[in-house]
């Protein structure tokens, strides 16, 4: 999120040598100079996110589609998100007051989810003032990464079970769950999974 200025000179940049799509990647990675965020995943700073608009609007007047990247791999968590996830006790908070939910945590933490998909749905609702459309509605933005460098097969994932026992119980019981609808029996589980 650059300042206007320097928003204005980056566009006409990108224009005049043919690069016709931006990532803005990370732009909800945290506050200050890691994202645009405040306290929380969907509490944004109103200066920082006008700057944002401001870039997506220069970029889209000089015909340059965007692609929104709110995070990298890993959602950051304020203090307002810290209050309302069950497994926060998993995440110390830095110095700052905010924490990771690190790769692998989001596949097995419904409330980690649902803060990733508020952030998204805020953002895609948000009406940039100086488009005057939602970003849902601007045909500049081309798309949107709903989740960077992150899967349940990352490689990461197997470390997030292992140092995260609060994750590792919501997941144990999602499994039970499984195990129990599909097999309904000990026996037949055992049947098919061996002891």
């Amino acid at each position: 999120c650059p300042p206007k200025d320097r928003a204005e000179r980056q566009a006409a940049f990108y224009a005049r040598y043919g690069i016709n799509s931006v990532r803005l990647h990370k732009f909800a990675d945290g506050k200050g100079w890691a994202g645009i965020l405040r306290d929380g995943a969907t509490d944004f700073d109103p200066a920082a996110r006008d700057r944002m608009d401001y870039y997506v609007a220069q970029l889209k007047k000089n015909g340059i589609f965007v692609k929104l990247s709110a995070n990298f791999g890993s959602l950051p968590l304020g203090p307002k998100d810290l209050a309302k996830i069950s497994v926060a006790d998993d995440f110390k908070p830095g110095r700052d007051g905010w924490a990771r939910a690190d790769q692998g945590s989001l596949w097995f933490s419904d409330e980690i989810q649902d803060l990733q998909i508020g952030q998204l749905i805020e953002t895609l609702n948000h009406v940039n003032p100086h488009t005057k459309l939602k970003y849902a509605d601007d045909p500049a933005v081309m798309c949107v990464e709903m989740v960077n460098e992150n899967s349940l097969f990352f490689f990461t994932t197997m470390g997030t079970l292992q140092n995260r026992p609060k994750v590792r119980e919501l997941a144990g019981k999602a499994f039970y769950e499984w195990a129990k609808a599909k097999y309904g029996t000990k026996e037949k589980l055992l049947e098919a999974w061996g002891a």
